[in-house]
């Protein structure tokens, strides 16, 4: 038996964190994912599974926004 996981990515538009999500999306439907993009963000390679994961809109400077979005 699985358990859901609550899982923050950085780096979900690239080619691995792509293949990283998409893989732990597979394992287990259960699993809560969160990534952080930018405004500006190419998405092109997770368009397809956007609507399965929580995408937080900030960037990775931002150490206030990054904290708030860890706490959460």
């Amino acid at each position: 038996m699985s358990y859901a996981k609550n899982i923050l990515i950085t780096g979900a538009t690239g080619f691995v964190g792509a293949c990283l999500v998409q893989r732990l999306l597979v394992e287990n439907k259960n699993n809560n994912i969160h990534i952080i993009l930018r405004q500006t963000s190419d998405t092109w390679r997770i368009k397809d599974i956007l609507n399965k994961v929580k995408p937080h809109y900030t960037d990775l400077t931002d150490l206030y926004k990054i904290k708030k979005i860890v706490k959460k």
